[in-house]
C-alpha cells in the first residue's frame, strides 16, 4: 500500500492517505468506480497498526513493517474526510467528489473515530467525536440507560 499509486487520478489505489473499496486484484488500482472509504480504511489501518504492534522484534524485516504501518497510519488526512463537516464522510469520488452521507450514530465508525483522534499527523478536532455522540439513540432497559443500536 505504500508504494501504491496514491493520489486524485480515478484509477489510483488511494488518496490522502485512504483507500478505495475496491481494488483490482492484480494490479492493486480502484475498480468500478468506487468510492474511496474511511471506514474501511480505517479498519485496514487497524490491522496494519495491530501488525506493527505484533512484530517486535529487532530484525530488519520487523522494523520496517512498524516503520511502514507507522507511515500508512500517518498519511491519513482525518481533517479531509471531515469535508467541512463536523462529523466524517463515509467517502469520496474523484468524479464527483465527497458521498453526502456522514458517520454518525452508534455504528461500526467507532475505530475510525479513535484512529482519527489519535493521529499524529492530521487529527480529528475533538469537537467532531462530540457530533458523532450527538446521534447516538439512548434507551431505558431495566432502569439503566443505554446507548440503543436496534
Amino acid at each position: 500500500f505504500w508504494n501504491a499509486p496514491h493520489g486524485p487520478e480515478p484509477d489510483a489505489t488511494g488518496y490522502k492517505g485512504f483507500y478505495y473499496h475496491f481494488l483490482d486484484m492484480k494490479t492493486g488500482r480502484r475498480v468500478w468506480k468506487c468510492e474511496l472509504s474511511t471506514v474501511d480504511t480505517a479498519l485496514l489501518l487497524a490491522g496494519v497498526l495491530a501488525a506493527g504492534a505484533y512484530f517486535d522484534a529487532d530484525d530488519e524485516s520487523e522494523l520496517e513493517i512498524r516503520r511502514l504501518a507507522d507511515a500508512l497510519y500517518r498519511r491519513a488526512d482525518w481533517r479531509w474526510a471531515q469535508d467541512g463537516g463536523a462529523t466524517v464522510s463515509h467517502g469520496w469520488r474523484p468524479e464527483k467528489g465527497f458521498l453526502r452521507y456522514r458517520w454518525q450514530g452508534y455504528d461500526e465508525a467507532v475505530i475510525l473515530y479513535v484512529l482519527g483522534l489519535a493521529s499524529p499527523t492530521h487529527p480529528l478536532p475533538p469537537e467532531s467525536y462530540a457530533a458523532w455522540l450527538s446521534t447516538y439513540k439512548w434507551k431505558k432497559i431495566y432502569g439503566r440507560e443505554l446507548v440503543y443500536a436496534g
